[in-house]
């Protein structure tokens, strides 16, 4: 027996090799690296905390952190309440439903350098698509990615347009576990679709959704394609989220050392935020 599980080993090593060299290696490199001053050029050398120390006082990594917060309160909820209606939606068997199916999903095949181009291109004041639009119905089209308080919205949106469809795809599978009998019970005994949604439906559902909030929500703390490309961070630092001003850190400001230190302060940041959704599944998701 002991023989027999030594021919796994050709089949675990090139996931192990591949996981050492390229996960675990780069995160036990990078927390060496948060304690010392290094700028990719000559030796590295330690200094221990300060650089945690010099992020506490640091007033652009807090703004980035609140940036990053508020675009993923607009995002999360924006993401998964789309993705839930348009679920329940093609939940109903409309007609042509491969072909909706194939629309939802489109978005997110794209490319996030094509989509913040073309969501960049759109949003344009004078000449964009949207300002020609509201030209012709006579009504203002302000300068959403210059303007300070509509810049971070407006990416929020493309980003909402972009991944609705893959949230989608996850709560339209958990809505094929609600069993059907159930709700033709309750339809029988004169409980009306909200109720039918509110009692069945969404029970069933909330372990997906539970999912599908964890996913988004860490996804939204990875934002950086779509700020870099629709706004590079502005205006006046409206859109810099915090991973940005860690690349901004690290190969802008040649700051290795201290990107590295403001990535383990996002990661413990994530992890506490996971462990607080984990506990408070307890409250409203239902398992079976």
């Amino acid at each position: 027996m002991k023989f027999s599980k030594l021919w796994l080993l050709p089949f675990l090593a090139p996931y192990t090799i591949g996981l050492c060299l390229f996960v675990l290696g780069p995160m036990f490199f990078s927390l060496y690296l948060s304690g010392t001053k290094w700028s990719l050029f000559g030796q590295a050398s330690w200094i221990g905390l300060q650089n945690f120390d010099n992020m506490i006082q640091d007033d652009i990594f807090w703004l980035a952190l609140r940036n990053t917060a508020y675009y993923a309160l607009m995002l999360v909820p924006g993401e998964l309440l789309c993705a839930l209606l348009l679920a329940l939606l093609l939940n109903t068997g409309l007609r042509a439903i491969g072909f909706f199916r194939a629309v939802y999903f489109t978005p997110y095949v794209m490319s996030l350098v094509s989509v913040g181009l073309v969501w960049a291109w759109f949003l344009t004041p004078n000449f964009g698509l949207l300002s020609q639009i509201l030209q012709a119905l006579h009504l203002p089209a302000p300068a959403f990615l210059q303007t300070r308080d509509l810049a971070m919205p407006a990416v929020a949106a493309t980003s909402v347009w972009r991944n609705t469809g893959y949230y989608t795809v996850l709560l339209l599978a958990g809505l094929q576990s609600v069993p059907r009998e159930m709700e033709e019970a309750a339809s029988v005994d004169g409980a009306s679709g909200l109720a039918r949604f509110r009692y069945i439906t969404l029970p069933f559902l909330s372990p997906t959704l539970f999912v599908a909030l964890v996913i988004a929500t860490i996804w939204a703390a990875q934002v950086f394609d779509l700020t870099y490309i629709m706004t590079l961070g502005g205006p006046e630092n409206a859109t810099l989220t915090i991973v940005q001003y860690i690349y901004n850190s690290a190969f802008a400001n040649g700051k290795m050392g201290y990107a590295s230190a403001m990535s383990w302060a996002l990661l413990l940041i994530m992890l506490a935020l996971t462990v607080l959704y984990f506990f408070s599944q307890r409250w409203w998701v239902h398992y079976e």
